[in-house]
Formats: C-alpha cells, sequence, structure tokens
C-alpha cells in the first residue's frame, strides 16, 4: 500500500511542477510524511529543520483537486 501511494505522489507531484526526493536535499521545502506514524527519526527532522513544512499527503490530493497549492495549515504534522 505505502509503495502504491508513494508512486501516485510522485506521479502528480512531477506532473504539476514539483520535484520528489526520497532523501532531504538542499532544496526541500516540504516533508510529506504519515501522521500517524512519527517515528525518532522524524522526530529529529521536526526539531532540526523546523524551516520545513511537514505535511500529509492529503495536501498533494487536495491541491490536485483545486488546482492550485492549497493553505498548508489543514494538513501540517508537527
Amino acid at each position: 500500500r505505502l509503495d502504491f501511494i508513494k508512486r501516485d505522489l510522485k506521479r502528480f507531484i512531477v506532473a504539476f511542477g514539483g520535484t520528489f526526493n526520497n532523501l532531504l536535499q538542499q532544496n526541500t521545502t516540504h516533508i510529506i510524511c504519515d501522521k500517524d506514524f512519527v517515528d525518532s527519526e522524524l522526530q529529529s527532522l521536526f526539531n532540526t529543520h523546523p524551516h520545513l513544512n511537514f505535511v500529509s499527503p492529503e495536501w498533494i490530493f487536495c491541491s490536485i483537486e483545486n488546482h492550485k497549492c492549497v493553505d498548508i495549515s489543514p494538513f501540517k504534522i508537527n
């Protein structure tokens, strides 16, 4: 299931002009993660990269539905 979601997310992100990386890059602006799976590694990223936006995958799907980048507030994970 996770591989299917990840594949679809990557496809949608790229199709709408974004970039997708499996690893944190200098130009990373958003981390897409499951709110029900915040492990120690993700918690460490919260603490060491407060400038990044941690959002649920639903943010991508909602943005696609609305044909624009929607406000991240309802989708933020922290």
